[in-house]
């Protein structure tokens, strides 16, 4: 089965969100390989999880509010003090409450490539992760 350029963008973006880098070919190659043997982009988050890049920058025994303070300044770097606090009020009660990591970064990066959520407060956010990932997208 051959990956679409939507979805290779998607891995892409997956990436660069949890990793604050876009991937190289061969983290890539690896992550389509997945895809192409029906990982799901779920699936393809919790493989970037676990792997030494992301445990490094993020360690399993970190509490939910210093993951949070930590992920979203790379994810939001422009982001003012007031957002930043509302969002590492959405990570912490989605960590909390259950849920995982991967799946939040899936959910996130659904978020912000949704043109639709362009808007307000968040526009210049969503602009900046569009523009950034076109960047990586095309420095490669």
């Amino acid at each position: 089965m051959a990956i679409t350029a939507a979805v290779r963008q998607d891995i892409m973006e997956l990436a660069v969100l949890m990793n604050n880098t876009a991937p190289g070919t061969t983290l890539l190659a690896e992550l389509v390989a997945k895809s192409n043997a029906g990982s799901s982009l779920t699936e393809i988050a919790e493989h970037l999880a676990a792997r030494a890049e992301f445990t490094a920058k993020y360690p399993t025994f970190q509490t939910a509010t210093e993951f949070a303070n930590e992920w979203l300044s790379n994810a939001l770097p422009e982001a003012d003090a007031a957002l930043l606090a509302e969002c590492v009020t959405i990570v912490e009660a989605h960590i909390n409450g259950g849920g995982s990591i991967p799946g939040l970064v899936v959910s996130v990066q659904a978020f912000m490539t949704d043109a639709a959520n362009a808007t307000g407060a968040l526009k210049t956010h969503i602009d900046n992760f569009t523009n950034e990932r076109r960047i990586f997208i095309y420095s490669r």
